[in-house]
């Protein structure tokens, strides 16, 4: 076993574009911050074949973008949407952001093994639907099946409830 005690890899933080996604990166930029650790932010294009229709995504002239295509452009507008929204929280952060695909829960323990992942920040309400595949039974899933600590983040409430 892995003395985790010993690890210098990023914080790793999966998202899925939702509120709680960004709730969830921005503990975890704050802990990356504190520790002088890199910052992972991760997003598993969830397996088309199982899930078809998630990144339906029209490309301006009435035509469907590819899936990956999809996703990395809204990878690109959530990043563009945290760094707008809160610079401090991502000035003079070592951030990489990076898109897979597979079946989250497996992709997001895999990639934490592989990089050596010091902490897993994941957020823990979902909305329905793809929401649920992160901050659901996803989050339940990684945390019976590492040995890397895992973090949850709860979203702020929304006021209008």
């Amino acid at each position: 076993m892995t003395d985790r005690s010993q690890m210098s890899g990023p914080v790793l933080v999966p998202v899925d574009f939702s509120p709680q996604a960004e709730q969830a990166f921005l503990f975890a930029a704050e802990f990356a911050r504190n520790s002088s650790a890199p910052l992972l932010v991760l997003h598993v294009m969830h397996d088309a074949e199982n899930t078809p229709g998630i990144y339906r995504m029209e490309d301006g002239s009435g035509g469907l973008l590819p899936m990956k295509d999809a996703a990395n452009i809204l990878l690109e507008q959530f990043r563009d949407r945290l760094m707008a929204a809160h610079p401090s929280s991502c000035s003079d952060l070592n951030m990489e952001f990076q898109l897979t695909s597979g079946l989250p829960s497996n992709r997001i323990l895999e990639i934490a093994e592989r990089v050596q992942a010091r902490l897993i920040v994941i957020g823990n309400t979902g909305q329905g639907g793809f929401s649920r595949l992160l901050t659901g039974s996803t989050a339940t899933s990684v945390m019976k099946h590492t040995a890397i600590p895992v973090t949850l983040v709860k979203a702020l409430a929304d006021k209008s409830e």
